[in-house]
């Protein structure tokens, strides 16, 4: 499985699975079916909803792992 990077999209971490996107929705990012999913990176959503980014890439490894 390809790991998840800062500069991965989010459209990309939803197509790895339901269980990153149950790691998206516990961080409270609603991100399934958002347009935006296709070209925001795992590292701006970090900065734009105040998740701490090694954490977030930690959960979402971790799910995909």
């Amino acid at each position: 499985m390809e790991k998840i990077t800062k500069t991965t999209t989010i459209q990309e971490v939803i197509e790895m699975g339901d269980k990153a996107v149950e790691v998206l929705l516990s961080f409270g990012r609603r991100c399934v079916g958002c347009p935006k999913a296709r070209t925001e990176t795992v590292e701006l959503v970090s900065q734009k909803y105040g998740i701490e980014l090694e954490e977030f890439l930690a959960k979402l490894n971790e799910a995909v792992s």
